[in-house]
């Protein structure tokens, strides 16, 4: 019988390992271990942070597992790529390998903020996929018109995907988007790309794009205040769509937190001039004793970077 362990992948998340040690692994002919976490650390400098160094006495472990990510303390949960595989290689910090055997590896990785869980899929041209398939259990699935998934578990928690963000071997990007069937996640590409292999995939699961809301006071009035979580940051860098998940989704944690934010035209117009420059924006603050925007966007927005 094999022994149990539950290894903590993020805050409410837990991942299941099934292990059996001593099963022997061999890679893919087409991508090496050492590529796949290469490729995996050059689509993101800040990912490749989380993940630190590769455990050598680790790698090609010959671990099997059914992997599973479940979803706050119920019995829901995500499953990865092949519902099952093997842990091929680790790093010092925890981040995990794992293989199908069939020219895909997915890296689980517990992003800084203690908030935020990373998938990271890299496809070789041998696999010859266009599409990775996450399993759900227990959780109803729904996608919204700006690209987030929304897995509902069923003791009401909320979790979300964030909009997959796909790159090829050049770092150029590949189109990609979330399709469901209401039981299963499918991030699918688009047919007609001309990607060079490996490509991957980065997406991330939480509970939140927004950490450490709180208000205090700027000249005798409220001041809202919040941080992008990592899973917040990698939604507004997927491009437009990101921006509108932000504007929606986003403001509707900010509304949640602090009802009476909406009492001000001017608090959701400073909201959406940070979601339009948030790489700039460090800490989001929305102060009620702004007045409302002028009907000068260029003046109020890019000259006095949302200080109007």
């Amino acid at each position: 019988m094999s022994k149990r362990q539950r290894v903590t992948v993020a805050a409410g998340a837990v991942l299941a390992l099934l292990l059996s040690p001593g099963l022997a692994v061999t890679a893919h002919a087409g991508t090496s271990i050492n590529d796949a976490w290469e490729t995996i650390k050059a689509s993101d400098p800040k990912l490749a942070q989380d993940i630190g160094s590769i455990d050598g006495s680790r790698t090609n472990s010959g671990i099997r597992l059914s992997v599973a990510t479940h979803l706050g303390s119920g019995n829901s949960r995500i499953s990865l790529p092949g519902n099952s595989g093997t842990v091929v290689s680790s790093s010092n910090t925890g981040a995990r390998l794992v293989t199908s055997g069939d020219g895909t590896f997915t890296a689980i990785v517990n992003r800084s903020d203690g908030l935020t869980t990373h998938l990271a899929t890299v496809l070789d041209q041998d696999s010859k996929k266009n599409a990775v398939e996450f399993g759900v259990e227990n959780a109803a699935v729904s996608l919204t018109a700006d690209g987030l998934a929304n897995l509902k578990a069923a003791n009401g928690e909320t979790w979300f995907v964030a909009p997959p963000l796909v790159s090829d071997a050049r770092g150029h990007k590949v189109q990609a988007k979330f399709t469901t069937n209401g039981a299963n996640l499918t991030l699918t590409l688009d047919k007609n790309h001309d990607a060079a292999y490996p490509i991957v995939a980065n997406t991330v699961m939480a509970t939140a794009l927004f950490r450490n809301l709180y208000a205090d006071f700027w000249k005798n009035d409220f001041r809202f205040n919040g941080d992008l979580t990592v899973a917040g940051w990698a939604v507004y860098i997927s491009g437009p769509m990101g921006q509108l998940t932000l504007n929606n989704s986003g403001w509707k944690e900010w509304t949640k937190k602090f009802p009476d934010i909406t009492n001000k035209p001017t608090l959701n117009q400073q909201y959406r001039c940070h979601v339009l420059g948030a790489l700039a924006a460090g800490q989001w603050n929305l102060e009620r004793a702004r007045r409302n925007m002028s009907s000068n966007l260029w003046h109020d927005w890019f000259v006095k970077r949302c200080n109007w």
